[in-house]
């Protein structure tokens, strides 16, 4: 299979599947240590002992947020891993699930910050609700039987091994490349759940990673608020209720960063270019000479770190234009950090 190491927009929705179909049918530790090109006797070390270099990243917000960076030959192996739970999930994803899902050559549907904010531009009332230490909250036991249940059904020495490999501390660690799409799977149940329930009362819903968004012709009355929640916790999930908060419509309320607006398309919120601006600070603090001496982050890692970055400004550009001056100011920021990393 030429297109096995292949990235997803490059492929077709049918070769994705066959990948996710090869991670299913390896059932032993052998098996999945082969697709990931890694020894099984260096997994299962790993799987005792992770090594990962954790730091703290500054949120927009003044707060900080733990980094568990895996060491460069764990990260590759989740790296493929990853991938191939990519192929999985791709198979089972639902509509209602927003992140994390990186399109095809044939994608027609995409699903992106964009595409979730968007499913909520014909409503009235906009609901939202956010999932508390969402990557934290999931523990590697829950992993471990993510693995033992359907599709994967592997045997119990292999959902432990590999469960063991994609977390840290017990839990899913920010910074591992495994985590994102794990978290879809373990979604899986509660999206199909509350999807069906706002089907059920003419609402809207999407996930995009910890942001629950629920709209709506009318008001959420405290008794549906009540449901949801009910829901939500009943999946193990806390939600963090200093962020639950509806609005109005034509009050352009933000979800995930874009301002929402009644029968018209979303737009970039002051919050989006916020959380950029300071992503690429500390992008800049990591790329200075004192950090780059010190050799405390491979240039590999802060490569990565400069190609996300690079996705936020090209999606400013997709919604903004080449031209505009806040796109153009974002870049130039960006340009003046790309200090010592090649």
């Amino acid at each position: 299979m030429q297109y096995f190491r292949q990235p997803f927009k490059q492929l077709s929705a049918q070769q994705v599947l066959a990948k996710g179909q090869m991670l299913v049918k390896a059932r032993t530790v052998k098996a999945i240590a082969a697709l990931v090109m890694c020894e099984e006797q260096w997994i299962r070390e790993q799987a005792v002992n992770p090594t990962y270099y954790s730091f703290q990243a500054p949120k927009a917000n003044g707060a900080f947020r733990l980094i568990e960076n895996p060491h460069p030959k764990l990260k590759d192996c989740q790296r493929l891993l990853a991938d191939l739970l990519q192929g999985v999930y791709y198979g089972i994803r639902p509509r209602a699930s927003y992140a994390f899902i990186p399109s095809t050559a044939d994608e027609t549907s995409p699903c992106n910050i964009y595409t979730n904010a968007l499913r909520h531009c014909q409503s009235k009332w906009i609901l939202q609700l956010d999932l508390k230490d969402f990557f934290h909250s999931i523990s590697s036991q829950r992993i471990k039987e993510l693995f033992m249940a359907l599709p994967f059904e592997y045997p119990e020495d292999a959902a432990h091994v590999i469960a063991r490999l994609v977390t840290s501390k017990n839990r899913l660690p920010m910074g591992a490349p495994t985590s994102p799409v794990l978290s879809n799977l373990v979604c899986f149940e509660m999206d199909h759940q509350l999807d069906k329930l706002a089907r059920d009362h003419g609402w809207v819903y999407t996930r995009y990673a910890d942001d629950i968004t629920f709209s709506g012709p009318k008001r959420f009355s405290n008794e549906s608020v009540e449901i949801i929640r009910q829901q939500i916790e009943g999946n193990d999930f806390v939600l963090n209720y200093e962020k639950t908060n509806q609005s109005r419509i034509q009050d352009e309320p933000e979800v995930c960063g874009l301002a929402v607006k009644a029968e018209g398309k979303p737009d970039l919120s002051e919050r989006f270019v916020k959380d950029l601006k300071s992503d690429i600070k500390t992008y800049k603090v990591l790329t200075s000479d004192k950090m780059i001496a010190e050799e405390i982050f491979s240039a590999e890692a802060l490569n990565r770190f400069r190609q996300h970055i690079e996705g936020e400004l090209a999606f400013v550009r997709f919604i903004k234009g080449p031209n505009h001056g806040l796109y153009l100011k974002l870049r130039f920021m960006l340009a003046d950090g790309m200090v010592g990393v090649e």
